[in-house]
């Protein structure tokens, strides 16, 4: 869909994300029988991706809660075929284009049973997409998540998300990402990059989801909150990334 609104295309852009998680602990084991083989055990592993995004009140501001002593705006689960428009105030915009930063108001996680805090953006056009990883099955798992951003004609790099969070107790953060490139899927090309989970390190100096390794029925912190347009793009730019 195309619409021109203050000389900027509107654009709907597909994010498909997809975890894949494999068994801590998984080997292969040699049995002492005349049979001996190699075994490996699967074991019980089942994850689901959780997807959020703030409460809008009738007024359209954000809806906010009392969250662990905190103020913090409220979740609901995502919406899906949201449009995107150049973010106005983008914190990562060169020198000449608008800063806005970050909100005061965080959002925490606890309330949708995932860890840590997670920053919005105080300008307007980012669009909300919390993602989580829960482990819904019996066994230990790693985790990771691949972010493929539609990107037309471009290399995607107008496209951008936050994945700001609370930094672990050692200043590293609970995700590593790692950028793959440009693939085609069904005609259309995506952007790629592939978050792998970490887990955190705490004040105290305990881990919580050490090595990366996801218990069953526990959720992985927070790998996204916000994916919007560069505030730098064009008319030219948003007809291409359609």
């Amino acid at each position: 869909m195309k619409k021109t609104i203050r000389n900027t295309i509107l654009i709907v852009l597909a994010m498909a994300m997809v975890s894949v998680a494999s068994i801590a602990g998984t080997m292969a084991w040699l049995q002492d029988t005349d049979g001996a083989v190699n075994v490996m055990t699967l074991g019980n592993v089942y994850i689901e991706q959780h997807e959020y995004q703030r409460v809008v009140n009738a007024d359209g501001t954000y809806a906010t809660a009392t969250i662990d002593n905190q103020t913090s705006y409220v979740l609901e689960n995502f919406e899906q075929g949201k449009p995107l428009l150049p973010i106005v105030g983008d914190p990562s915009s060169p020198v000449g284009y608008p800063h806005a930063g970050y909100d005061a108001t965080r959002v925490r996680m606890t309330q949708v049973g995932s860890y840590g805090t997670m920053d919005v953006f105080a300008g307007k056009n980012a669009v909300d997409k919390f993602v989580t990883v829960e482990n819904t099955g019996s066994t230990d798992a790693y985790v990771r998540t691949l972010v493929a951003v539609e990107a037309g004609s471009t290399d995607g790099s107008l496209v951008a998300w936050s994945a700001r969070a609370d930094k672990t107790h050692d200043g590293s953060a609970p995700w590593l990402s790692t950028a793959i490139g440009m693939i085609e899927i069904d005609g259309n090309n995506f952007m790629v990059v592939e978050y792998l989970y970490l887990g955190a390190k705490l004040s105290d100096g305990s881990w919580r989801h050490e090595n990366g390794v996801l218990s069953g029925g526990d959720t992985t912190y927070p790998n996204l909150s916000q994916v919007y347009i560069k505030s730098e793009a064009g008319n030219e730019d948003c007809e291409a990334l359609d």
